[in-house]
């Protein structure tokens, strides 16, 4: 009498297992890749707003919290000290990167890109102070930042 080895009936179950862990390792390498990107203060509440676009570039910031004190990559600046470091900045980066003689399909210089982030119980002159600091500089793209109201 030969004792043979029962065959395993294979079932449907045993195919889903790698699919299963394909899955899971997707789940968490979202979960991680989302936090990566730099976010400005946390203590700082943005304004919502619907229907918005999200800026694609989100590398420089500057930020006004609730108390009206204005910041730029995390140093505390005067309104008018923002406007001195941008000025030298636009200058330096289009120079850097050769953006001098750079220009898009209308002929015009390439801007740098700012986010203005700025906290909801901020009064609008406030807001202003910096703003008439901005308003001379050239080249500079600003956006800001809002959170999704929908």
């Amino acid at each position: 009498m030969s004792v043979l080895p029962k065959q395993r009936n294979s079932s449907s179950d045993d195919n889903m297992i790698p699919l299963i862990n394909i899955v899971f390792l997707l789940l968490i390498f979202f979960m991680v890749a989302g936090h990566i990107q730099k976010r400005p203060n946390a203590s700082i509440e943005l304004p919502t707003l619907t229907n918005l676009e999200t800026p694609a570039n989100l590398q420089r910031f500057v930020e006004i919290n609730a108390d009206g004190m204005v910041s730029m990559d995390e140093k505390a600046m005067t309104p008018e000290q923002v406007g001195d470091a941008l000025s030298v900045i636009s200058t330096s980066e289009r120079m850097t990167e050769g953006m001098a003689e750079k220009s898009n399909a209308a002929g015009e210089l390439t801007a740098v890109e700012l986010t203005l982030v700025v906290d909801e119980r901020v009064t609008a002159a406030q807001l202003e102070s910096v703003l008439s600091e901005l308003r001379p500089l050239k080249h500079i793209a600003l956006s800001i930042l809002v959170e999704d109201g929908a």
